[in-house]
């Protein structure tokens, strides 16, 4: 049951990133020399990717075979 949690908060969470576009979009500030809008979209990117490993890895452990 924990793991079916973990594997919907996981799914849910890059829709987050969807969600909040309009509000980041209207942040004028910059990250590392980079405006915010692009530095959310980078870290998105990265993190989407870490998210997909980890629910591939849960998958696995739980011996389900994907398509």
């Amino acid at each position: 049951m924990k793991a079916r949690k973990l594997r919907l908060a996981l799914i849910l969470m890059p829709y987050t990133f969807i969600a909040l576009l309009p509000v980041i979009n209207v942040a004028r500030i910059s990250v590392f020399g980079i405006p915010f809008l692009w530095f959310w979209s980078f870290l998105w990117v990265v993190l989407i990717t870490i998210i997909i490993t980890i629910l591939y890895l849960i998958e696995i452990r739980e011996g389900r075979k994907g398509v």
